[in-house]
């Protein structure tokens, strides 16, 4: 049952991370506009509507407290730092896209504010990550695996990003295809650091020889279809590569965790409640994350087809 319930509550986030990561990374595009043909692409999505979307993550934290209870009390025992800033980061972030939207104020400063919130908070969120599967929190921002998340959080948003505006700006300059190219080997780099860090810090996540070779198969294979369709000049379908790979990172991490929460001393049955209020509700966050969701990825076919 519990490991039910971590699975709904990871699907809403594997869904909230793609969209989120779309509209986080084009923030840079935003700040160094050499890189599309027409800015107004940018701005599309660009949008205080799109940054709606964070609250897939609000539900996802609300459905993990309501069905692991005692997960807030760590959280905010050994995190408080990290979580808070991190949520601060998306409020002015929201709040910068809404007073450029509305007094169409763009000037440098608050696009480089835009830059700098859209990727500070997903890197002090992810701290929560290193922690869960490390259970060091004396050095939250500068343990070796951290600073590999974070890395790999940056990049994953640069190539998220990056492959979706080549797709619906196919007119974009060349320096764009440069770019994706240099972001794919960053990332094939930072991947083929994640194996002996875990060895070293936490083995467990490569004890099961099964999963790491399904692992192995989908992100190599997808990483593998990334080159090619950049080579081929198939920008959509380098976009969907791009989002299958980091899909099966993510799932291969989360497989891998299991049945931890937090490793060592604390595992999904430990903090598990069947209790009927805290269930429900967590059910509940879970569908309305959903719904909101279904709805962000609506308007963002509607302004695709808008640009055409």
């Amino acid at each position: 049952m519990e490991i039910a319930a971590l699975s709904w509550c990871f699907l809403l986030l594997l869904l909230y991370i793609p969209i989120s990561s779309i509209g986080l990374g084009l923030s840079v595009f935003y700040a160094f506009p050499t890189f599309v043909s027409d800015q107004s692409i940018l701005k599309k999505y660009l949008n205080p509507v799109f940054a709606t979307s964070d609250l897939g993550f609000i539900f996802f934290a609300g459905s993990m407290f309501l069905f692991f209870p005692n997960l807030m009390y760590i959280a905010f025992t050994y995190l408080p730092i990290p979580l808070i800033l991190g949520f601060l980061m998306l409020v002015f972030r929201a709040g910068f896209l809404y007073h450029i939207r509305s007094q169409k104020d763009e000037n440098i400063f608050n696009k480089y504010i835009i830059v700098g919130t859209s990727f500070l908070a997903p890197l002090l969120l992810s701290t929560a990550y290193s922690f869960a599967i490390t259970g060091n929190y004396s050095t939250h921002f500068t343990n070796s695996v951290s600073i590999l998340i974070y890395a790999l959080v940056i990049i994953s948003l640069l190539l998220t990003a990056s492959t979706f505006l080549q797709w619906i700006d196919p007119k974009s300059p060349d320096r764009m295809n440069t770019f994706i190219h240099e972001v794919s080997l960053f990332f094939v780099l930072f991947l083929l650091t994640i194996p002996p860090l875990f060895l070293k810090f936490a083995p467990y996540m490569l004890s099961n020889l099964a999963i790491d070779i399904l692992a192995l198969i989908f992100i190599g294979g997808s990483t593998s279809a990334l080159f090619y369709y950049q080579k081929m000049k198939r920008y959509n379908f380098t976009f969907i590569a791009s989002l299958t790979c980091i899909f099966s990172i993510l799932l291969s991490l989360f497989l891998m965790h299991i049945p931890y929460l937090i490793y060592p001393s604390v595992s999904t049955d430990d903090l598990f409640t069947l209790s009927f209020l805290p269930m429900i509700g967590g059910v509940m966050f879970v569908i309305l994350g959903l719904l909101v969701l279904y709805h962000l990825l609506n308007l963002g076919k509607k302004s695709h087809s808008a640009i055409y």
